[in-house]
């Protein structure tokens, strides 16, 4: 695990003439190349969805919702055999079907439409660099460094690292292609800048 000083931060900045500040005087923690998939997209889609937008939640209740309905018309029509009955059981059974393939398809498919019409991002090519205080993403349309204490939060699955500017928006690092010892490395961050 990485020890973090508060005071590393002060020691790497620099300032220009120009009034910005740049913070690597110092070389990084790690350095590797990322290029973000359209799989990769959809992965950090469907994790904010459920994560900070209670997807999973929220397709759980309207389905138990449905599911007591649908149950509901059915002993109703073991009791009175009627048309209207069974005309709202179909009703409500095309219903939840279309709510689910809205909740599950749709929204795949309107990332991938999203992901697809950005063209400057769309399987961009990038250097991460990580210091113990920022990182720092870098394109060949420019770069960006961001320091860990602007942060929302750092989160994990067992493929990647979202480091989250808000709750919609975040950065996508794959573990796969981090060096080793990264993995250890993030959870220190996120443990000392409380993410």
């Amino acid at each position: 695990m990485t020890k973090f000083d508060d005071n590393t931060r002060n020691e790497a900045l620099v300032k220009h003439d120009n009034g910005s500040e740049e913070m690597e005087t110092t070389p990084p923690d790690f350095t590797f190349d990322e290029q973000h998939t359209e799989e990769e997209f959809l992965k950090f889609n469907r994790f904010v969805r459920n994560k900070f937008f209670h997807g999973k939640r929220s397709m759980v209740i309207v389905n138990v919702w449905y599911s007591l309905l649908n149950i509901f018309y059915i002993v109703i029509l073991f009791f009175m055999n009627s048309m209207e009955i069974w005309i709202l059981l179909g009703l409500f059974v095309c219903l939840q079907i279309y709510y689910n393939y809205k909740a599950i398809y749709a929204v795949d498919k309107n990332a991938r439409k999203v992901y697809r019409q950005n063209k400057i991002l769309a399987g961009i090519q990038m250097q991460l660099s990580f210091w113990k205080d920022h990182y720092k993403v870098k394109t060949n349309t420019g770069s960006d460094s961001i320091a860990y204490k602007n942060l929302f939060s750092i989160e994990e699955t067992d493929t990647n690292f979202y480091l989250m500017f808000s709750k919609q928006q975040g950065q996508i690092v794959v573990k796969d292609k981090a060096p080793k010892g990264f993995t250890d490395f993030m959870r220190g961050v996120k443990q000392h800048y409380k993410l």
